[in-house]
């Protein structure tokens, strides 16, 4: 592939994404994305065939480009599991609001046409394995167990990524898409599993009292 033709389908590429940013998956049309990165729509046909494979390819990218980061996290062996938990889901709540458009296409398929085939879904439960077996070296807990903690820290996050204004009246006026309201959940779900036997330990020592 020369470099023009890289240029090329890398300015298609990037303004598909932003597209998908403006108006929603659903909004996405090859004359939308041509004039946002100045080129006709014959370019995009040309090298990408049709519009569902431009999509498709775009989704590719992202969602490996993700997957890379989070591991990065996970196996970085010089921070305890609960750091890099942290920091994973620190990275993802993130991401999430910062690019709603392509979060919510990746989602789109489980969750609106109940269809569990996509790359989204293959690599994140494969890497909810890898996330499973690291949980595994600080809590003490059979592997069923664990992979229940998986879904559990996850599914508590995703909501309010997906709708981060959803809890406004409940939550005091706070959403979600503040930094600090999003980091403040993350420690609490964390909380709940890697403290707990911190906290049973203090309630022992005040019982001994």
């Amino acid at each position: 592939m020369s470099s023009e033709d890289a240029s090329v389908q890398g300015k298609i590429i990037d303004a598909t994404v932003e597209c998908i940013e403006r108006e929603g998956i659903q909004a996405v049309t090859i004359r939308k994305i041509a004039k946002l990165a100045g080129v006709n729509s014959a370019a995009i046909n040309y090298y990408f065939r049709s519009k569902e494979k431009l999509v498709d390819e775009v989704k590719r990218r992202t969602v490996e480009h993700v997957f890379e980061d989070w591991r990065e996290i996970l196996n970085d062996e010089s921070r305890s599991v609960r750091e890099r938990l942290f920091l994973l889901f620190t990275d993802y709540m993130e991401g999430a609001i910062m690019f709603p458009g392509i979060t919510k296409a990746h989602m789109w398929e489980p969750l609106i046409d109940d269809s569990y085939d996509s790359l989204f879904v293959k690599l994140l439960n494969g890497f909810f394995q890898e996330l499973a077996k690291k949980l595994g070296l600080e809590l003490k807990r059979p592997p069923e167990e664990l992979k229940l903690v998986v879904i559990h820290l996850f599914s508590a996050l995703t909501m309010p990524v997906l709708m981060p204004d959803l809890y406004r009246e409940f939550f005091g006026g706070r959403t979600f898409r503040e930094a600090k309201v999003r980091r403040a959940l993350i420690e609490h779900v964390l909380q709940l599993y890697f403290d707990e036997g911190q906290q049973a330990e203090q309630v022992q020592e005040s019982e001994g009292q």
